[in-house]
């Protein structure tokens, strides 16, 4: 499993596979926050890079089916 970690942490890519997104609201601030939570089958890694204060950028890749999910979106936000 060491050298596993040794691999990934080396290079730049990690897919982390599917994940969740939840929204929640912040309180008396008003509004919502959005959650992405990581599968925890790789909590192994998660607790390795968090040890070693590695800052991570994430990337979400859509499914096929969801092309049109921004446009759905603008459409039904339009007020007349």
């Amino acid at each position: 499993m060491e050298e596993f970690i040794k691999h990934v942490l080396t290079g730049r890519i990690i897919d982390v596979g599917e994940v969740k997104i939840t929204r929640t609201t912040l309180g008396k601030y008003g509004g919502h926050r959005f959650l992405v939570y990581l599968p925890t089958t790789r909590n192994y890694l998660w607790e390795e890079l968090h040890a070693r204060g590695r800052r991570v950028r994430i990337f979400i890749e859509l499914p096929k089916g969801v092309e049109g999910l921004a446009k759905a979106k603008a459409e039904t936000t339009t007020t007349c």
